[in-house]
Parts: C-alpha cells; structure tokens; sequence
C-alpha cells in the first residue's frame, strides 16, 4: 500500500528504529490512519504519530539519530537535557491553523481540534464537531481534565490528549457490527474463525498467543489477561468489545 494512502495504517512517514536487532524495518516512529489510536495499546511496538507532526519530524532528523522512549511528565527539553542532549532552535512543529505541536488551546482550529471534540462528544462531554476550538471546547476539556484529576486549565496537552483519546474508545461503547466479540461469547474452550481473529489482534498488539490457529487454549487465555491487565480491565479472561474491536 502506498505511503500517504488513506486507507495505509502507518500514515506519511516512517521512521524506522534500530531496535532489537531488526534494522528499522519493523519498529518505527510512523504516521497512522487513525488520529485517535494516538497513545493507546494500538500498535506492536512502535510509536504513532499525526501526520503533519512525523512528516515535520522525518525532514529533521538523520539516519543514526539517537531516540530515547520514556514515559514522563517532564517537558521535552528537560527529558532531553537530562539523556545528555542539547535543544538548539525551535523543537516544536506548526500544524494547521497555527497550532503548536502537541499542544490545542481556545483559538485554535482544525482537523486536529474536531478529533478533540469528537473524542469529548464520545467520553460524554458533548461538543460540535466545528473544528473551532471555543468556549464550549474549552469548558469540556476544563470538565473533562477536572473529572480526571488533571490542571483544569482548558488546554490540550499531551497528557490530557492522551487520557482523552484512551476513555472516548471505551465510554459509552458498544458493538456495532457482527463482527466484534460480545462478552462471555468466546472462552478457554471455544474455537473458530473468531478465536483465529482474536489470537491475530491479540499477537499484533504484542500479546503472544502462540500462534493462529483457532482454538481457545491456555496460550491464548493468558495472552487475553496480559492484555486485560495492561489496559486496567477486568482480568478474566472473557474477551469483549472493549478489548477487541
């Protein structure tokens, strides 16, 4: 599939890392198809970017460039401060409408604010999908960010961006198609195209069943709970719309 395709999961660009002795042809800083999946457990092992932020990225960066992945509070600046590197010039990217990188505020508009309004509307904060971000925006994150313990201070961030995106994929969500797992339907025991289709999401999402092939078995129970007990579900083993959709 063609870079840039919509329908291409890894978006514009690909950054391909160096890790685990694969040469930077399986775990990458890339582009997706899938604004929301940003900051979830949606990819194998690399990091999902928008795609005016990677494609900003990938015309700044070399080959052998050294990457550092954390999970911090921490600005940039300091993280990198504190790995031993230094920050010359603007470390931040412009995206459409003039908004900074990362970073969504009142006066800020398009694509990148109507996904924010659409992930609010979706977590029970309902806004106009208008891709102006408002008062009424502002009022839902300040709700939203006060409800999660969070600075109420109406300001998207990468923390609160995150959080947002994570609860508007299992708040007030329900299987709409024939083809999403229904709680308690498949169990150790079970077997079939929907235990195969199971055991491949779960081993795409990094949670080894030991293969394919159909039957519900002990390898796969535990890949469910592993996957349960990442994503703060309830670890029973019982697969439903909220693991796999």
């Amino acid at each position: 599939m063609a870079g840039g395709d919509p329908k291409n999961p890894l978006g514009k660009r690909w950054i391909g890392l160096n890790a685990r002795g694969t040469n930077g042809n399986t775990y990458a800083i890339h582009g997706n198809n899938n604004p929301s999946s940003i900051g979830t457990y949606a990819s194998a092992g690399c990091v999902r970017m928008h795609n005016n932020e990677v494609e900003w990225l990938f015309s700044r960066v070399k080959v052998n460039t050294p990457v550092v992945i954390t999970t911090s509070s921490q600005s940039f600046d300091t993280i990198a401060k504190n790995n031993g590197y230094k920050i010359n010039g603007n470390s931040s990217p412009s995206s459409p409408g003039g908004t900074t990188s990362g970073t969504l505020k009142r006066g800020s508009k398009g694509e990148a604010v109507k996904e924010i309004q659409r992930q609010l509307s979706a977590a029970g904060y309902k806004v106009s999908a208008d891709g102006i971000f408002g008062k009424g925006t502002e009022d839902a994150v300040k709700k939203f960010q006060k409800a999660n313990k969070l600075k109420a201070d109406g300001v998207v961030g990468t923390q609160t961006k995150n959080l947002l995106a994570n609860q508007s994929k299992t708040v007030n969500k329900s299987p709409s198609t024939s083809t999403q797992i229904k709680s308690g339907t498949l169990r150790k025991g079970s077997s079939g195209s929907e235990v195969k289709k199971l055991q491949q999401k779960l081993t795409s999402l990094g949670f080894n069943t030991r293969g394919a092939d159909g039957k519900f078995g002990p390898a796969t129970e535990a890949a469910v709970k592993s996957f349960q007990k990442a994503n703060k579900l309830k670890v029973d083993a019982l697969p439903d719309h909220r693991l796999l959709k």
